[in-house]
C-alpha cells in the first residue's frame, strides 16, 4: 500500500482540487461525513455516553466541525472545543452553521473541569493534520497532555496532533490515539519511530483522493501488508529437487562466536533453501552435530569453486576476521555475485574496504551498527530511519534492511518499504542471525530481494510470537525461533 509523506498529501489535495474541479468545501464535507459515520458507529459498538471533539485552528478543525454537525444529523450531540486565535476561512464558515442549529463552541479551558473515570466518552483530535510543521504551543500541550490521562477512546482525524508525519518523531508532544482515520493515504511516519505507538488502529479515509491521482516521485514509500507479503511464500512443483534452486552459502561463525553460525544455518534450513553449506572453524563440527542437513567447509575460498549465479551468500554473522571477510568480499564484488547479505562483521569489513555494494546486494544493520556505517550517534539513526537509510543507501550502495522496532527496507529503486512486524520479543542475541540465514536462504529460492527480505521479517516477527504464545513474552530462546518458522509456513 503506497504511503503519502506531507508534502505528497499537499500535491494530492491540490491535484484533486484541479482535476475533479471539488472545492476545499466538498472535500470537507466529505471527510468529515465518512468519519463522522465511522465515529457514530464506534460510539454505538462501545456504547459512549458522551463525545468530546477537539478542533485545531484550521482545515484539520473543519474537518471536526463537520462531523459534529453530522453526528447531530444522526442524533447525537457532541461537546466541541475549539483552539483561539486565527481561523482558517473554512472553519470558521463551519463554525457558523453550528452555531445556526444551536451547538455552542467551547474554550480548550473549559475541558480541565470535564475529567472522567468511567471511559464511556470518545475524544475526537481534529486539531492538527498534516500541515503542522512546527513545535506545539503550551497550551496544546497541555490539551494533548490532558487527553492523553484520561480513560476513554481516542479517535484522531488524519493523524495524531504532534506527529511527524514524514519521520514519526514529534513537535512536542504526540496525541496517542486508539485509532486514526486517515485521508487519503497512510502516511510514513504512521510506521517508525512514535508513530506505531500513537495511531493506535489505522482506517484510511478515501473521500474523493483517488490513488491514480496521486504525485510521482522518484522515492515513494510503502507498507508492506500481510496479505502481500504471504503471497510470496516459496512454492515449487512437486518435482522440485535440490538443484532447482540456489544453495546457500554462509561464511558466517568464529571461534568466539560458534553459535551465530549455527543460528543462520538453522534459520536458512527453515526458509525451505535446499542446499546449505557453512564456511567455518572445525571447532563447529560438535556444535552442527544435529544439523545433519548442513556441510561444512573449512576453506573459505572453496565458496568459489562451484558458486553459481542462483546461488546466496550470507557474509559476516559472527564473523571476527576482518582480512578473510574482506578477501571474500572482494572476490564476490570482483566475479559481480548478485545475491549476497552483509551482516555484523561484514560491514566492518566493508569500511576497511572503503566500496560501495553492488546495487542488488542487501545490508541487514541494526541502528548500532548504522550508526558506524554513517559515522553518527545511534540516537541520530532512529530519530529519522528513513532518512538515515537514504545517507546510508547514497554511502555504501546496495539496498538496506534498517533492523530494530518495525524494521524499514530501502530497496535498489530507491524506495522504502515499511514492515510493521516485530517487537522486543526479538531483542535477543542471535535473532537477527537467524533473520540472515532466513533471507538468504529466500533469496536462493529466487523470490527477488524486496519478497526475500519482506517474507524474511515478517516469519521471523510471528515466529517469535507464535514462541512465546501462552508465556511470559520475554522467555523467547532464539535457537525456537526456526521451528516455529516452518510452522508457520505451513499454516500460513
Amino acid at each position: 500500500m503506497r504511503l503519502l509523506t506531507s508534502k505528497e498529501c499537499q500535491k494530492l489535495d491540490q491535484t484533486t482540487r484541479s482535476s475533479l474541479e471539488m472545492s476545499d468545501e466538498v472535500l470537507m464535507e466529505s471527510v468529515g461525513s465518512q468519519c463522522a459515520l465511522l465515529i457514530f458507529e464506534e460510539a454505538r459498538r462501545r456504547k459512549a455516553r458522551e463525545i468530546f471533539i477537539l478542533c485545531g485552528p484550521g482545515n484539520n478543525g473543519g474537518d471536526g466541525l463537520v462531523v459534529a454537525r453530522q453526528l447531530m444529523a444522526m442524533g447525537l450531540r457532541p461537546r466541541v472545543f475549539i483552539s483561539e486565535g486565527s481561523s482558517s476561512k473554512l472553519l470558521k464558515l463551519q463554525a457558523l452553521r453550528l452555531e445556526k442549529i444551536g451547538l455552542n463552541l467551547e474554550s480548550f479551558s473549559d475541558l480541565e473541569s470535564t475529567s472522567s473515570e468511567s471511559g464511556e466518552r470518545i475524544y475526537v483530535d481534529a486539531l492538527f493534520g498534516v500541515g503542522i510543521s512546527r513545535i506545539l504551543e503550551a497550551s496544546l500541550v497541555r490539551v494533548i497532555d490532558f487527553i492523553n490521562g484520561q480513560k476513554g477512546f481516542k479517535i484522531s482525524i488524519d493523524s495524531p496532533t504532534g506527529l511527524n508525519l514524514d519521520t514519526g518523531g514529534d513537535w512536542g508532544r504526540v496525541m496517542k490515539a486508539d485509532l486514526t482515520l486517515t485521508v487519503g493515504a497512510p502516511k510514513p511516519g504512521f510506521f517508525t519511530a512514535q508513530g506505531p505507538l500513537h495511531v493506535g488502529r489505522i482506517k484510511v479515509i478515501f473521500s474523493s483522493f483517488l490513488s491514480t491521482l496521486f504525485p510521482d516521485s522518484s522515492e515513494k514509500y510503502f507498507v508492506c501488508t500481510q496479505k502481500e507479503v504471504l503471497s510470496h511464500l516459496p512454492k515449487r512443483s512437486l518435482r522440485a529437487h535440490k538443484g532447482s534452486v540456489g544453495k546457500v552459502h554462509l561464511v558466517v561463525g568464529s571461534e568466539e562466536y560458534l553459535g551465530a553460525a549455527k543460528l543462520c544455518a538453522m534459520g536458512a534450513l527453515a526458509s525451505g533453501a535446499s542446499f546449505v553449506l557453512l564456511y567455518g572453524p572445525s571447532s563447529l563440527k560438535p556444535l552442527i552435530k544435529d544439523l545433519p542437513e548442513v556441510i561444512l567447509k573449512t576453506r573459505v575460498d572453496s565458496l568459489f569453486d562451484s558458486l553459481k549465479e542462483e546461488d546466496c551468500v550470507v557474509i559476516g554473522s559472527g564473523g571476527t576476521d576482518q582480512n578473510l571477510l574482506s578477501k571474500t568480499i572482494r572476490e564476490l564484488k570482483k566475479r559481480k555475485h548478485p545475491k549476497v547479505l552483509l551482516d555484523a562483521m561484514a560491514f566492518e569489513a566493508m569500511i576497511l574496504l572503503q566500496e560501495k555494494a553492488l546495487e542488488e546486494w542487501v545490508w541487514t544493520p541494526h541502528p548500532g551498527e548504522m550508526s558506524r556505517l554513517l559515522s553518527q550517534e545511534t540516537s541520530e539513526v532512529e530519530s529519522d530511519r528513513f532518512g538515515s537509510l537514504r545517507k546510508a543507501q547514497n554511502r555504501w550502495g546496495g539496498q538496506f534492511l534498517l533492523k530494530g522496532y518495525q524494521p524499514i527496507f530501502k530497496n535498489r529503486e530507491g524506495d522504502f518499504l515499511c514492515l510493521p512486524y516485530g517487537d522486543h520479543r526479538l531483542g535477543k542475541a542471535g535473532t537477527g542471525d537467524v533473520l540472515g540465514g532466513l533471507i538468504g536462504g529466500l533469496l536462493a529460492q529466487n523470490l527477488g530481494s524486496q519478497w526475500s527480505v519482506a517474507l524474511g521479517v515478517y516469519l521471523h516477527a510471528k515466529s517469535a510470537e507464535k514462541v512465546t504464545e501462552g508465556r511470559n513474552s520475554l522467555s523467547l530462546l532464539t535457537s525456537e525461533l526456526p521451528r516455529a518458522i516452518g510452522q508457520l509456513m505451513k499454516e500460513t
